[in-house]
């Protein structure tokens, strides 16, 4: 539920933000000129976009060396979910030997609602229990953002088994 109110706090927040961009243009135009609003526009447009990368980092932490992966046959793919609620889960992917139940790499997704609460992860330990068996444990944390400033950054381990099938 807070989650919900996060994300509705920052649509609010964000769209009041371009209607006092909106009345601030039209006031420089007013008293500046058509010429001093179209620099404006076009320099707040730079701004907005300087602060997105447009390289997808990585995020696949790989459990043996990247040149092997490649060269792998017969692999299995597993999500398992670590946490759910209402509004989004966030969910593990492995990639694992079908023979062996070896894993090769995994990360971390969340799907769902996403505004405002994004997840970053830190670490993740994977040992082999059993040969149907992982034991996974997932470091990482929440960020809270209110219009892309960091708010709170909550901090979770999350441990979970997971069966081979």
């Amino acid at each position: 539920m807070l989650e919900i109110i996060w994300a509705l706090l920052n649509i609010g927040l964000l769209i009041y933000f371009f209607v006092l961009i909106f009345k601030a243009v039209r006031l420089v135009r007013e008293h500046l000129g058509l010429f001093a609003s179209i620099v404006m526009v076009i320099g707040l447009i730079g701004i907005f976009s300087s602060g997105k990368s447009t390289e997808k980092e990585d995020d696949m932490v790989y459990f043996m060396p990247k040149n092997e992966v490649n060269t792998l046959k017969n692999t299995k793919k597993t999500r398992h979910y670590l946490e759910q609620n209402a509004s989004s889960s966030l969910y593990m992917y492995m990639k694992l030997q079908s023979a062996t139940n070896q894993p090769i790499y995994g990360n971390i997704r969340k799907t769902g609602l996403v505004a405002g609460r994004y997840w970053k992860t830190k670490s993740i330990d994977v040992q082999k229990v059993t040969p149907k068996t992982i034991h996974c444990t997932v470091d990482g944390c929440y960020e809270w953002k209110l219009i892309g400033l960091l708010v709170y950054s909550e901090y979770k381990v999350f441990s979970v088994e997971v069966p081979s099938k």
